[in-house]
């Protein structure tokens, strides 16, 4: 489910769709640095955790999200802090290459 939070991707989804993986908005990382902010993303995947879903999160440009995001079990990211937007080809050589590697790569 892509841009959870955000638009028509609600929470009574998650019981009625076939999904399998979980992407947050970026805005859910916009103040993470806010107590309150990180009670929700981190309660977001934990949920998501419980029901078997992986979690992407979008967005990520800074290394204290990538942190957090660390910290909290979110499976997967993706944002500038770690590459900006790529053709499909060069993408591939890089993950194919073991050069890129989620939260690995990051300082």
């Amino acid at each position: 489910m892509d841009d959870f939070g955000s638009g028509y991707s609600c929470l009574g989804l998650l019981k009625e769709m076939p999904i399998d993986t979980l992407k947050l908005d970026k805005m859910f990382l916009n103040n993470i640095e806010e107590y309150n902010s990180q009670i929700i993303v981190s309660n977001i995947v934990n949920m998501a955790k419980n029901l078997n879903l992986n979690v992407v999160s979008e967005g990520v440009e800074t290394y204290t999200q990538v942190d957090f995001l660390r910290d909290i079990g979110c499976d997967m990211a993706q944002g500038y802090v770690f590459a900006k937007p790529k053709p499909v080809d060069e993408y591939e050589k890089l993950i194919n290459s073991g050069k890129m590697n989620y939260f690995n790569n990051v300082i």
